[in-house]
């Protein structure tokens, strides 16, 4: 729990999400709405996105705070992916 100054008042933590946990519709809806990504490079066959944003501009803007911050290599991607034909 996080609290605050005030007693009556605590905020519960968000939960973790397990890496492989399903995609539901209101995730795939917000990440279409966000599609420009950080991802975490390594020398794993998948990158890990760290942050997704709507425009390029504010991920740059995070890109150069975990690059000041954050050992390892990152990179912005645009991964908005395609309606599927029905």
């Amino acid at each position: 729990m996080i609290t605050t100054d005030s007693p009556e008042l605590t905020v519960p933590e968000p939960a973790a999400v397990p890496a492989d946990a399903p995609v539901s519709a209101p995730s795939a809806y917000r990440n279409r709405l966000n599609p420009w990504c950080v991802v975490r490079l390594s020398s794993e066959p998948q990158s890990v996105t760290v942050a997704r944003f709507r425009r390029r501009p504010e991920a740059e803007a995070h890109l150069r705070v975990l690059q000041a911050q954050v050992k390892g290599e990152f990179a912005i991607i645009f991964a908005n992916q395609p309606q599927p034909e029905s």
